[in-house]
């Protein structure tokens, strides 16, 4: 994820990068991408990241989750959405 992430934002290794926790939440505890990684990706390409912001709830494009990732995903994005904390790595 990480690595997926430097590449959509043209960052390096050294950029700190701030990750609201349900989203952290939602990508990590999903029971299952539809196409792997290639799921992964998608997610991460279609979304509205911007460097020097947190990667949150609203970045996220959810009209196309569907194709990629059951609904626990939108599940554990839901969660927290108000609390809007974050973690940085």
């Amino acid at each position: 994820m990480r690595s997926l992430l430097e590449k959509k934002l043209s960052i390096d290794q050294k950029t700190t990068l701030e990750i609201a926790d349900n989203v952290l939440e939602a990508f990590i505890k999903v029971d299952k991408y539809s196409h792997g990684s290639r799921s992964l990706e998608a997610i991460i390409q279609t979304s509205d990241i911007v460097p020097g912001k947190a990667f949150s709830a609203s970045c996220i494009n959810t009209s196309c989750l569907e194709m990629y990732v059951d609904k626990t995903f939108n599940d554990y994005l839901r969660e927290e959405y108000e609390k809007g904390e974050s973690n940085k790595v």
